[in-house]
This record gives C-alpha cells, sequence and structure tokens, in this order.
C-alpha cells in the first residue's frame, strides 16, 4: 500500500451526534440503525480529499458491546460496518479496521489482563480481516499495555499494514503515565507500519512530540489533530478552529516530520479540505533510520550507548531498590533472569519497572514470555 499523501479522515463521534445520535448510547449500533448518516459524513470527507477513511468499528470489540448487551455481535458488526465505508467510499478510498481501547486497563497490565486484552483485540482483528479492510488503525491509544496487545493481536492474523496513535496529556505523556517515545519503539518492534498522535487540541505539543519521534524511526508519522477545545455555545457544544488554522498547523507538522494527516474531534469536511490543499501535494519524504540502540520501559527510554546502568540483584526488595537507583541517576536496570520465579515477579511488578531493562537470561522459553508480556523493549547482554 502506498503511504505518500495519505489523507485521513476527520471526526465522526461529533459528526454523528450532529446528526442525531445521543449521548451515551452505543454508537455502533445506532450507526447500523441510522447507515445514511454515516454514509453521508464519509462520503463528504472523500469528496473532500480524503484518500482513506476509518471503519467506524472504533468500540466494535466484545468488551466495549458487551456494556450495551451486544458482546456476541462483533463478528457482525465489524462486518456490517465495513461495508458501510466501502460504500462510502466508493472505490475512492481505502478503508482501515479501526481498534480502539477497551476500557479494560490504564497502565500496567499483568500477564491474565494482556491474555484477556489479547483474546478481546483477536476476535476483533480477525473479524475485520474477514471483513476485507486495506490496512488496520490501532487509535486513541491511553496505554502502551493495550496497544501492544492490539498490534499483537493484528500481526497474528495479517501482515497488512497497521497504524498506531496516541492520545496525549497536557504534559505530553500517554493518559496512562507513559513515554510517547516508549510506545513509538516498542510498536516498531512489533511491525507497525505508521505511528503518530490523535485526538489532541495543543498543536505546540503535536510539533515538539512530531520532532522527538522524527529523530527515533524512519517510520512515516501520522497526526489527527483536534479542531481544538469543545466550547459551549447556547448549551451546544462546538469547536470553534477553523479549518484555515487547521490547515497552517498541519503545514507546521510536515514540517516536523509528518507524513499522513487527518483530524479528530470537532472537524468536519471543510477542515480535511483544507488539509488536502495544504499538504496533499508536498512531497512524501523517505526517511533515514536513525543510529543507535534504545531499550524502554512504558515510562521512559535511553539510548543503550552510554547509559549508566546498574544491576538488581534477585534477592533485593525490587521496589526500594529500583528507587534507589532512580536517586542516583541510573538509567538502565540491569537483570538475571534465571527461572520462572524471577520473570513472573518482574511480570507482576511492572508498575514499579519504571527503568528500561537490559536481561541476561539463557532460557528461550522465559525470553519468549519476557518479550509477550513485559510492556517495553528488552536489551539483552
Amino acid at each position: 500500500m502506498k503511504l505518500s499523501h495519505m489523507i485521513l479522515d476527520g471526526a465522526n463521534g461529533t459528526e454523528l451526534q450532529r446528526r442525531g445520535m445521543p449521548p451515551g448510547c452505543c454508537s455502533e449500533q445506532w450507526i447500523l440503525d441510522h447507515p445514511e448518516a454515516e454514509l453521508d459524513i464519509q462520503r463528504c470527507y472523500v469528496e473532500a480529499g480524503s484518500t482513506a477513511l476509518l471503519a467506524p468499528t472504533f468500540g466494535a470489540n466484545r468488551a466495549s458491546l458487551s456494556r450495551y448487551g451486544l458482546g456476541d455481535r462483533v463478528a457482525e458488526y465489524n462486518r456490517r460496518l465495513v461495508e458501510l465505508s466501502r460504500e462510502a467510499a466508493g472505490g475512492r478510498a481505502l478503508v482501515a479496521g479501526d481498534l480502539s481501547a477497551t476500557g479494560l486497563v490504564c497502565g500496567a497490565a499483568e500477564p491474565a489482563l494482556f491474555d484477556t486484552l489479547l483474546e478481546v483485540f483477536g476476535e476483533q482483528a480477525e473479524a475485520l480481516e474477514a471483513a476485507g479492510v486495506d490496512f488496520y488503525m490501532v487509535e486513541t491509544q491511553i496505554s502502551l499495555p493495550e496497544a501492544k496487545a492490539a498490534v499483537m493481536a493484528i500481526r497474528q492474523r495479517s501482515d497488512k499494514p497497521v497504524f498506531a496513535s496516541f492520545t496525549m496529556a497536557g504534559n505530553g505523556r500517554s493518559f496512562a503515565g507513559g513515554e510517547i517515545a516508549s510506545a513509538l519503539l516498542t510498536l516498531e518492534k512489533l511491525g507497525i507500519s505508521a505511528f503518530g498522535i490523535n485526538c489532541v487540541d495543543d498543536a505546540a505539543l503535536i510539533e515538539r512530540t512530531l520532532r522527538q519521534l522524527r529523530g527515533l524511526t524512519a517510520l512515516p508519522l501520522l497526526v489527527q489533530a483536534n479542531a481544538g477545545l469543545p466550547e459551549t455555545v447556547e448549551g451546544k457544544t462546538v469547536y470553534t478552529m477553523t479549518p484555515e488554522t487547521m490547515a497552517a498547523d498541519a503545514r507546521r507538522y510536515y514540517e516536523a516530520g509528518a507524513d499522513i494527516f487527518g483530524s479528530c474531534c470537532g472537524s468536519r469536511a471543510e477542515h480535511i479540505r483544507a488539509i488536502a490543499e495544504a499538504v496533499g501535494a508536498l512531497p512524501f519524504r523517505s526517511h533515514s533510520a536513525p543510529a543507535g540502540r534504545y531499550a524502554c520501559s512504558e515510562y521512559r527510554f535511553v539510548s543503550t550507548e552510554g547509559a549508566r546502568c546498574e544491576r538488581l540483584e534477585a534477592k533485593e526488595n525490587w521496589e526500594e531498590a529500583l528507587e534507589e537507583m532512580e536517586q542516583r541517576g541510573t538509567e538502565l536496570c540491569e537483570l538475571h533472569l534465571e527461572n520462572e520465579e524471577q520473570l513472573e515477579r518482574l511480570l507482576n511488578a511492572q508498575g514499579s519497572f519504571r527503568l528500561p531493562l537490559r536481561v541476561r537470561c539463557a532460557n528461550e522459553d522465559i525470553q519468549r514470555r519476557l518479550e509477550r508480556y513485559y510492556t517495553g523493549t528488552v536489551q539483552y547482554f
């Protein structure tokens, strides 16, 4: 799939609300009951210049649908929603299978919960693959364990491109407190095709983040920013960012290293048209892979070249030892994993492991379990 000049679509939820969708309902069910609303939204985006549509399968996973008593309709809903987007695209735009947060986790995930996430996303990915999506979008992620599970579940079933995007808090970190760069480095190792930011309204923050990420990867970077902050006007929620402002921001994002563009909450077809006109004709750049190796936990990342490293002994109180390491300025934690008991101890205490890991382990089974469940990337020595 050619990524050059890709223009994604804009907001879906706020556009559905403009067309009558009530708050608090199951949006997937409402769309299927009112297909003309979704067709109108997505056709408008295609006319405005979108070259790819996100099928409205955002919450069409078993965990989310079960909250409305619809957990047994995952395959049906994903198939029908993809068919609807394919109809709207009319052969003029690609269609992505959209996967987002399940609400099951925010922060560290123990192995049993991670396995549950794999099952939930695996069921949806299987349905989307059967529906014939062109690529996948793992979007609006708030924690790395969930994003990792979604990407792994897709990769177990498909070799199609997988895009991933995180939303950010005002401090530039994920809502689970993680480093966005750690998410990029971890998911890149799992084979994603593009990475980026969505559902953020701070243009300066987005630009800074893009510049940081561009220095760490050759992957295409994507941006789907909000149309500003919501405001209440005469009892209604409105977004006041103009298409012209969003287009100017898109040019800034391009200069900061972005390659794929769209928009998020509050945006409309006119915003996508302005973005397409601003950046759609700009050259798609290939990026050089950066030199260096990195290790990261969900919360920190570090270049392993010259990093200040300290060994964590198996018999120590790990929480106290890690806290002391951080106070001493340690950047990389060295750990010898010699048995399953030590591995389980590590995995069940991931929330305490803010420091990235350098691991010595001669057991291939332990290595495989570590790579499956550890939220980050590991350097072996």
